[in-house]
């Protein structure tokens, strides 16, 4: 759990008119948010999945993080007015905290989201309650097919697809069942976004099966077939792309 510590500017960034309105002041240089905005936290290194590419290394007899500590951090994210943060593992919604964990961090004002593989809290008893507390979730997926079966597993529950976003590491995949995955979300509404490729923990014995310019291409080739295509990128894959 880290962040850069915030720096705090000694001249307002802001102009205010009489009522109160704010905007930009023209000669101000931005250089870093007054405040952290998104932290990552992982809670768990415990995962099923046994995902080839997986640059956490996480496996089944990964341990859970302790509840206390994750609390005492959402305490400290809260104190330090983080916007959101991003649950990960190994496979957060395994932990036997984890509603109980959502529940404090939005407590402290802090907005919680979470990375997944698992779809079957979906399918739970307490999926309302997760999806409720959650700001969003991302599904971690190499197949159209997941894609079909996380879209029938909200529409089951009656929860907006606006909650969920296709989360697809870049070389997973070939540039042809990327194009199918993107293709399916836009059909479904489901945002998508891409991951640059880590070759730490199993990813460092993974073959990618495409490169990060070769997706890239492929996304292109995509935006002039989809005059709305909306697709997110991590600051990995940005850097992977830098040139293009």
């Amino acid at each position: 759990f880290s962040f850069t510590a915030p720096v705090l500017e000694h001249q307002s960034p802001y102009t205010f008119d009489n009522f109160g309105n704010h905007s930009l002041k023209p000669t101000v240089v931005y250089e870093k948010s007054t405040l952290p905005e998104l932290i990552d936290i992982k809670i768990t290194d415990m995962c099923p999945y046994n995902c080839a590419f997986c640059y956490q290394g996480s496996t089944a007899a990964g341990k859970h993080g302790d509840t206390w500590y994750i609390k005492h951090l959402a305490e400290l994210c809260g104190k330090f007015k983080v916007f959101e943060v991003a649950i990960g593992g190994g496979e957060p919604t395994l932990h036997p905290d984890f509603i109980s964990i959502l529940e404090s961090f939005r407590g402290h004002g802090v907005v919680p989201n979470f990375t997944t593989r698992n779809l079957a809290w979906l399918r739970g008893k307490h999926a309302a309650k997760i999806l409720e507390l959650c700001g969003s979730f991302a599904f971690s997926t190499e197949s159209q097919g997941d894609v079909t079966k996380l879209v029938t597993a909200l529409d089951y529950i009656g929860f907006p697809r606006t909650k969920a976003n296709i989360q697809l590491v870049a070389g997973v995949t070939s540039t042809y069942d990327l194009k199918s995955i993107v293709n399916e979300c836009i059909t479904s509404k489901i945002n998508v976004t891409i991951l640059g490729y880590k070759d730490t923990g199993r990813g460092s014995d993974f073959k990618p099966k495409a490169d990060a310019k070769s997706y890239w291409k492929a996304l292109l080739t995509l935006k002039e077939q989809h005059k709305y295509l909306r697709i997110g990128i991590d600051t990995v894959f940005a850097a992977q792309i830098e040139d293009e």
